[in-house]
């Protein structure tokens, strides 16, 4: 999933703004999976259970599969949509990543590609602006503060979680 989602955004370049469409089944049920992240965090270090993150990781590749399969993302019908789903793919990639290292594993030549395809402002527009159309709260935790910090810093807090050995 981390492989497409990386060969979809390397093939759509840089989107310099989206605007929400009209969204399909697959885009509100992927982004309400990426909403839930750093509440499955909290849970997961609360509890010293890794397998909340384990299956957030599972839950998003699923979600975002079934996304990848039923929605045009380089060929959508507009380029403000193109950029939308370009964006979300981005989300979707760096959520993915930011579990695999909280949970200590690495994902191959994705730990050697340069970020920046889409500035993490944009990334984290598009989940709060969709998580506001729709009344999806997600977690106090995932503020936009939290959230650039885990894109621009190589080292991510991990709420409390022991690191993994």
């Amino acid at each position: 999933t981390c492989a497409r989602a990386n060969s979809v955004l390397q093939k759509g370049g840089t989107p310099t703004s989206y605007v929400i469409p009209e969204l399909t089944a697959e885009e509100v049920e992927l982004v309400k999976a990426l909403a839930t992240f750093p509440e499955t965090v909290q849970n997961a270090a609360e509890k010293y259970e890794p397998s909340f993150i384990a299956r957030f990781a599972v839950d998003v590749a699923q979600k975002f599969n079934k996304f990848y399969f039923n929605c045009k993302i380089l060929a959508a019908e507009t380029e403000e949509v193109k950029n939308f789903r370009l964006a979300l793919t981005d989300a979707t990639l760096q959520a993915l990543k930011n579990a695999f290292k909280l949970l200590g594993i690495g994902i191959g030549s994705l730990n050697k590609i340069e970020r920046g395809i889409i500035p993490p402002r944009l990334r984290i527009d598009i989940v709060f602006t969709v998580c506001n159309q729709f009344h999806i709260r997600p977690s106090i935790l995932f503020s936009q503060e939290l959230y650039s910090s885990v894109q621009e810093t190589p080292e991510i807090d991990t709420g409390g979680l022991p690191p993994s050995q």
